[in-house]
C-alpha cells in the first residue's frame, strides 16, 4: 500500500487517546485498517495538557496498537483535540480584483481570506482555523468558489477558531516525546460533522453537541459551513462525578453504574425500578432507586444542554435549525439522551454516530468514535504528503500555526 493512501490520525481525548489508520480507495473512499484505543485521565487541566509524559507514553501505546492491527507504520499524524480554551468568531474580509479583465484567481482568493484573517488577538492566541463561509462579488449574493468570475471587489466571511498557545505548543511537545510528527492538528469541533451530516443537514441548519469526557462541543451548520462554535467545560466526567457524591459511592463504581444502569430521561423510568450497589469497604450490598439515579444524570445533562442552548441563541443561528440537533460522542450513549435534549431545545433529535466511513464492526453505534472518524475526513481533503504545496486553502489555515513553529521551534 503506498504511503499516499494511507491516514493516521490521533483524536485526544479526555478519558481516551483514539487512533485510527485507514487507506482510501480510487474512489476516495476510506476504510479503517487498525484502531488502538487506550484510557487516560488527569492528563488535561482547564483544557491544556498538564502532564507531558504521561500523554506521550499513552499516545505511544495508542499509534503502536493500531499500527500492529493495521499492519504499517506511521510516523505522521492528524492531531485532534477540544477544550474549553476554544474561542471562534465570524470575520468580513475585503480586497479589489485587480488582474486582467477583472478576472477572480487564485491569488484574489488567497489575499481576501488573509485580509478577513487580519485581527488583532492576544500573544497567547492563536488562530487555528480560518473557514470560509460565503464570497460575495461586487456586493452580490454569496457564492462558494469565486474562481472564474469577474469584478472588482471580492469579499469573503470566514469563521475564525482561535486556540491557546499554550495549548498546541503542549500538543506538539507529546506527540514529538512520543516519537512522531504533526502533519495537522485540528480542534474536534470542525471535523465531527464531516463523519456525520449530510449536506442537507449541513445546508438547511443542524445544531451538532459532541459530548466529552470534560467538555461538551458545540457547532452550528448552515448554508453549507459552519457559523459557530463553542465548548462547554463540562462533559460525561461531571456526571460520574455527581452519581458518586450521590450514591456515596467510588467513581470507577459510579462509571459502571452509569453505563449499565443510567438513563437521562427520568419520567421514562418505572418508579419500581432498583439498582444493586454492591458491597463496598465493608458497607453491605444495598439497592437505590433507578428513578433518583435517573434524576442525578438528568440534573446535569440538563444543564449542559441548556448551556449549549445559551451559546446558539448568542450565535444568532437558534431560529435556523431546520434539522433540529445531532448529538454524538460519548456522552450520546446515554440512554433517553435524545429525550432530554428534545425537552431543552424543542426540536428534533437524533444521536448521531459515524456512517460515512467503512469501519470495522465495533465502530458501528459508537458516538464517542466521532471525533476521530471526523479526522479522518479531514485528512482525506486535506493531505500533505512529501513536502507538496498545501492547497489554498489549507495553507491559510495553517499559515500561523506554522509561524507558531518556528518561533517556539516546535
Amino acid at each position: 500500500m503506498g504511503r499516499e493512501t494511507t491516514f493516521a490520525v490521533v483524536d485526544i481525548g479526555s478519558t481516551k487517546i483514539a487512533t485510527l489508520i485507514a487507506s482510501k480507495n480510487g474512489q476516495d473512499e476510506l476504510s479503517v485498517l487498525g484502531c488502538g484505543t487506550v484510557k487516560v485521565e488527569d492528563i488535561f487541566r482547564k483544557g491544556i495538557l498538564s502532564n507531558i509524559d504521561r500523554t506521550a507514553r499513552t499516545l505511544a501505546m495508542s499509534v503502536s496498537a493500531a499500527e500492529e492491527a493495521a499492519g504499517v507504520k506511521v510516523l505522521n499524524l492528524t492531531i485532534g483535540f477540544s477544550g474549553e480554551h476554544l474561542r471562534s468568531f465570524n470575520s468580513l474580509g475585503v480586497v479589489p480584483v485587480s488582474k486582467n479583465e477583472n478576472q477572480i484567481t487564485e491569488n484574489e482568493v488567497e489575499a481576501v481570506i488573509e485580509a478577513a484573517q487580519a485581527v488583532s488577538l492576544p500573544f497567547e492566541r492563536e488562530i487555528l482555523h480560518v473557514l470560509p463561509q460565503e464570497f460575495f462579488i461586487d456586493q452580490g449574493d454569496g457564492i462558494k468558489d469565486p474562481i472564474g468570475n469577474t469584478g472588482v471587489r471580492l469579499e469573503v466571511q470566514v469563521h475564525i477558531v482561535t486556540a491557546s498557545t499554550a495549548a498546541t505548543q503542549a500538543i506538539y511537545k507529546a506527540v514529538r516525546a512520543a516519537g512522531y510528527e504533526i502533519t495537522n492538528l485540528v480542534l474536534n469541533p470542525i471535523v465531527v460533522g464531516s463523519s456525520l451530516l449530510s449536506a442537507e443537514e449541513e445546508e438547511v441548519g443542524t445544531l451538532l453537541i459532541d459530548i466529552g469526557g470534560s467538555t461538551t462541543d458545540v457547532a452550528v451548520y448552515y448554508k453549507g459551513a459552519i457559523r459557530h462554535t463553542a465548548s462547554i467545560g463540562m462533559g460525561g466526567k461531571f456526571v460520574t462525578n455527581d452519581i458518586a457524591v450521590g450514591l456515596q459511592i467510588p467513581n470507577s463504581l459510579a462509571e459502571k453504574i452509569k453505563i449499565v444502569n443510567g438513563h437521562s430521561f427520568s419520567a421514562a423510568i418505572d418508579p419500581d425500578d432498583m439498582v444493586e450497589i454492591p458491597e463496598i469497604g465493608g458497607r453491605k450490598q444495598s439497592k437505590v432507586s433507578r428513578v433518583l439515579l435517573a434524576s442525578i444524570i438528568e440534573a446535569r445533562m440538563e444543564e449542559i444542554f441548556e448551556l449549549a442552548k445559551t451559546a446558539v441563541k448568542r450565535s444568532g443561528y437558534a431560529k435556523k435549525l431546520s434539522c433540529g440537533v445531532v448529538i454524538t460522542g460519548g456522552g450520546g450513549r446515554l440512554r433517553g439522551i435524545d429525550k432530554l435534549a428534545k425537552k431543552v431545545f424543542q426540536m428534533p433529535v437524533k444521536v448521531g454516530c459515524p456512517e460515512k466511513v467503512h469501519l470495522p464492526e465495533e465502530f458501528y453505534g459508537k458516538p464517542e468514535y466521532s471525533a476521530a472518524i471526523g479526522l479522518l475526513a479531514y485528512s482525506l481533503r486535506h493531505p500533505v504528503e512529501h513536502g507538496e504545496k498545501r492547497n489554498i486553502f489549507v495553507r491559510m489555515v495553517h499559515k500561523v500555526e506554522d509561524v507558531i513553529s518556528a518561533i517556539f521551534n516546535i
